[in-house]
């Protein structure tokens, strides 16, 4: 039991520096893409907050498995070159025990990520999707600051959406405003000298535009249909945008639902999953042999092999749930043949070492 422990400790202590680390290197990125599309533009801090917070928790499929395996190829990576392991094993600590305790934190994972993909990633994917349909009902462009764009967001299979620039704002006024849009399949766009919100007589919000041009292209290329005007004073009603039910979109559907799907696309998704949590096992155990196998010039080299081991397996996967989505494999392997490349190498590296070896005549090894 001592053993185990000091393996356990082994593992643990780097595995939650790895993760304290990746998560917050996650948030920063999460929050400088989210500023630089200009999404946060239009959030308050409290959406801000859930959506990054909302998007941190789904990223834990990966973020996770991939701090537990960097963690198991430094740690155990460190007792072999420091000759420690060799003492383990002189004290009856040999490749059951290494293999039942990692094992053990590796099944515990699996099951965090299992029940994190399977109940929780929908329910994440839920709140953001609502989060975002309130923020695109919100036709409230007094927020818009200079220099900022609003942008509303698109959603899925659906291009439609509006974008708004002010180079500056004084008081309620923007200038220099620019503003495209989606209308009945034709592309809008609007260049002002200023812009002002308003109320309409029956109370909605309204945009007058002082001094602009207007220009409708259509999608098809078609110049005969294209059209522009100049214009000194205009008015435009600002119409909420149209959203689907947030539970109604493929990442947001419940596990249950995905399972009675024939869709490519959600099958792909349903099986993903599942993926996750049978990866973060194979991957824990996996990296047992690799710590052995893996370059030992230095802990640097170990971390750096480890990550470009997971940047290949990750692209891997997201192959496989392309291929599935294109209906190019079929429902087995489906997304799971990622993970039976991992099986196979795990076999490959373990099988020579617990094979017996093959004694001569007189009890001397062959």
């Amino acid at each position: 039991m001592i053993l185990r422990r000091y393996i356990m400790r082994t593992v643990l202590r780097p595995f939650a520096g790895i993760l304290l680390f990746l998560i917050a290197m996650y948030l920063a990125w999460g929050a400088s893409k989210l500023i630089g599309a200009g999404g946060a533009v239009s959030m308050t801090v409290t959406e801000f907050m859930s959506v990054i917070g909302l998007q941190t928790q789904v990223a834990l499929e990966v973020l996770l498995p991939f701090a537990l395996f960097l963690a198991i190829i430094t740690g155990l990576g460190q007792l072999t070159a420091s000759q420690e392991a060799l003492a383990i094993r002189a004290n009856g600590g040999g490749d059951r025990m290494l293999f039942s305790s990692v094992a053990g934190m590796g099944v515990l994972a699996a099951l965090l990520i299992g029940a994190e993909s399977i109940w929780l990633r929908p329910q994440a994917y839920q709140h953001i999707y609502t989060i975002d349909a309130a923020i695109d009902q919100d036709t409230d462009f007094r927020r818009i600051e200079g220099g900022e764009f609003y942008i509303s967001q698109m959603t899925e299979g659906d291009a439609s959406g509006r974008v708004i620039f002010a180079d500056r704002r004084e008081d309620d006024t923007l200038y220099q405003v620019f503003m495209a849009r989606t209308v009945n399949g034709r592309n809008e766009f609007i260049f002002a000298r200023d812009a002002t919100q308003q109320s309409g007589p029956d109370g909605e919000r309204v945009m007058d535009f002082t001094q602009g041009y207007l220009y409708q292209l259509t999608e098809q290329g078609d110049a005969s249909e294209d059209w522009h005007l100049a214009f000194n004073d205009m008015r435009l009603k600002l119409q909420p945008q149209d959203h689907p039910d947030p539970g109604n979109r493929r990442k947001a559907k419940s596990t249950e639902v995905l399972s009675n799907s024939t869709e490519p696309f959600e099958i792909a998704e349903f099986q993903g999953r599942y993926g996750a949590a049978l990866s973060t096992l194979l991957l824990a155990l996996l990296a047992v042999p690799l710590s052995r196998h893996a370059p030992r010039t230095g802990r640097y080299t170990r971390i750096l092999f480890a990550a470009v081991f997971m940047i290949v397996y990750y692209n891997l996967n997201s192959l496989a749930r392309t291929w599935m989505e294109l209906g190019n494999v079929p429902l087995f392997p489906g997304v799971f043949w990622p993970q039976l490349l991992l099986l196979s190498i795990f076999i490959g590296l373990v099988w020579p070492v617990g094979r017996p070896r093959r004694q001569r005549v007189g009890g001397h090894p062959a």
